[in-house]
């Protein structure tokens, strides 16, 4: 089975004279990052998993504050291939990795509209933080995954759409 995680940065701030991909987290952001980190630290096999991180200061800055209160560290990668990226270029990304345990913490729209294709699953809502896990038995295409696991904080999570 390979199995994606998706993450979606925490709330971040935008401070005068920082361009998009430099702006941090906000304090909520940073806080709300130790509930994320408990659906980590009970997947039983997350030293398996590789995580690739945008270059956006707040999706590094998500990452660090999950994995400082893992208390594990997991392979990670800095990437620009997840800021900014199209579905396209997402999964582009993800089948050239050719691994079975990938993390990817980045951005929306791009995150919901990959995890929606590869699921079928219309999401209305992905807010930050939010988390998508799912699996594939084969490669990764439309329809190919399904859900184990979907957390979208402050929204209703009753909010998908089947279709």
């Amino acid at each position: 089975m390979k199995e994606l995680i998706l993450v979606r940065h925490a709330k971040s701030e935008w401070p005068q004279g920082f361009s998009d991909i430099e702006r941090p987290l906000s304090e909520r952001g940073q806080r709300d990052c130790l509930s994320a980190a408990e659906f980590f630290k009970n997947l039983p096999n997350i030293n398996e998993f590789e995580v690739h991180v945008s270059a956006a200061v707040r999706t590094q800055e998500t990452w660090e504050l999950i994995e400082r209160n893992l208390g594990i560290a997991v392979d990670k990668f800095v990437t620009d291939h997840i800021y900014e990226a199209s579905v396209g270029d997402l999964l582009n990304y993800l089948e050239g990795l050719g691994k079975d345990h990938l993390i990817f913490v980045g951005h929306n729209p791009g995150l919901a509209l990959l995890g929606s294709y590869l699921t079928g699953q219309r999401i209305m809502k992905f807010p930050t933080l939010s988390i998508w896990h799912i699996e594939t038995e084969g490669k990764w295409q439309a329809d190919s995954a399904k859900t184990l696991y979907r957390n979208a904080p402050r929204a209703d999570n009753s909010n998908v759409d089947n279709d």
